[in-house]
């Protein structure tokens, strides 16, 4: 079981960020099995945990990510967020279509 802190949190979705055919469906090469095996293959080099781990704690971040955007969508302007709903709604912001 790794050991996520906000600093591998931060690097992993750098990583991703870095490649839009994991998380971009308009993508040409989203679909791509193959692609997409070969881009979380890269990060788990640069990360040193499994395959399964990153994709477990990316699915996670994605998950608090669009929770919190509806909270704050359904919330009003005075409602408070913690300083981690912030962080995940700014960080994972290139999730927003374009």
């Amino acid at each position: 079981m790794a050991i996520w802190n906000d600093e591998t949190e931060d690097q992993l979705i750098s990583y991703i960020e870095e490649r839009p055919a994991l998380f971009d469906i308009t993508e040409k090469l989203y679909a791509n099995r193959i692609v997409k095996t070969g881009l979380w293959r890269e990060i788990e080099a640069l990360l040193g945990l499994s395959e399964k781990e990153l994709k477990k704690k990316w699915d996670s971040l994605r998950t608090q990510y669009t929770r919190c955007r509806r909270i704050a969508r359904l919330g009003s302007s005075g409602t408070l967020k913690t300083g981690r709903q912030q962080w995940i709604l700014t960080r994972l912001q290139f999730l927003e279509p374009r």
